[in-house]
């Protein structure tokens, strides 16, 4: 799968565990937190979503809120763990 399908499903996949988003253009800048209004726990059901979606394991290392903190971090963190 390529860098551009990964992102169309991630997307996807935020806007479904973060109805709240609504229609805020999502890009590599957006921040999980801020932009999109993401909790501690919506991340965590967001993780299990991608997990399940791409049939990967994201390492607890890369669960920090340095490492997840934009939507460009975390496609990275998909394409490397996958």
């Amino acid at each position: 799968m390529d860098r551009k399908a990964r992102e169309v499903i991630l997307k996807n996949q935020i806007k479904k565990t973060a109805p709240a988003c609504g229609e805020t253009q999502i890009t590599y800048g957006t921040d999980l937190l801020d932009d999109l209004m993401l909790d501690s726990i919506s991340i965590m059901q967001l993780i299990v979503s991608i997990e399940e979606e791409f049939d990967i394991e994201i390492s607890d290392e890369n669960l920090t809120p340095d490492k997840l903190n934009t939507f460009g971090k975390l496609l990275d963190i998909v394409e490397e763990s996958g």
